[in-house]
C-alpha cells in the first residue's frame, strides 16, 4: 500500500512538473480563400451584428445568449457583449480596423485572460485570403497549460466552420 501511495505522489509530481514545462501561450489560426473582394468581406467582419450571419457563436447555438452592441456600428471601438448560461459571459472589442487588411480584436471571457485576435484580409490571385487567429495565455498554473495543448483542435474546428460560412455568404453576395 505504501508503494502505491508513493507511486501516486511521484506521478502527480511528474504531471505538475510536466505542466510547468509546457508553453503558457497558445495560438490558433485558420485560413480560407474567398472568391470575392475586400469591399464585400470587410463589412461582414467589421460590423459585429453581422457576425450573427456567419459566426459559429450565434444565438441559434446559444439560445439563452443576450447580446448588446455598443460603440460605432462598424470598425474600431465596436463592441459586442454577451451573457448566458450556455455561452458564458464575455465581450469582443475591435481594437483596430482597416478595410484592406481586416480587424484586430480583444476577446474576453469572465475569469479568463484576454485573447488577442484578428481576422486578416490578404489579396491573392483568386480572391481574398481570410485568416482568423486567436492568441492568448493559459496562465502560470501547470494544469491550465495542458488545456493549451487542446486549444488548436477545440477552436480550429469552430474557426473552420465560421470561415466556411463567411466564404459562402461573401461569394453568394459577389455573385
Amino acid at each position: 500500500m505504501k508503494k502505491i501511495v508513493i507511486g501516486l505522489i511521484v506521478l502527480i509530481g511528474l504531471i505538475l512538473l510536466g505542466g510547468y514545462l509546457l508553453p503558457s501561450d497558445y495560438e490558433v489560426s485558420r485560413s480560407v480563400v474567398i472568391q470575392s473582394d475586400e469591399a464585400t468581406i470587410y463589412p461582414m467582419i467589421a460590423n459585429l451584428k453581422r457576425w450573427q450571419d456567419w459566426s459559429p457563436w450565434t444565438k441559434e447555438r446559444y439560445e439563452d445568449m443576450k447580446s448588446e452592441y455598443t460603440g460605432p456600428e462598424v470598425g474600431k471601438d465596436s463592441k459586442w457583449s454577451w451573457t448566458g448560461d450556455s455561452s458564458g459571459n464575455g465581450s469582443l472589442l475591435i481594437t483596430d480596423a482597416d478595410p484592406k487588411s481586416g480587424i484586430a480584436y480583444d476577446l474576453r471571457f469572465e475569469d479568463y485572460p484576454v485573447s488577442k485576435c484578428h481576422l486578416s484580409l490578404k489579396r491573392v490571385d483568386n480572391g481574398v485570403e481570410v485568416t482568423m487567429t486567436n492568441a492568448g495565455s493559459m496562465g502560470s498554473a501547470p494544469w491550465a497549460r495542458y488545456f493549451g495543448l487542446m486549444m488548436d483542435s477545440a477552436m480550429g474546428a469552430e474557426f473552420e466552420k465560421g470561415l466556411g460560412n463567411l466564404k459562402s455568404l461573401a461569394e453568394k453576395k459577389s455573385g
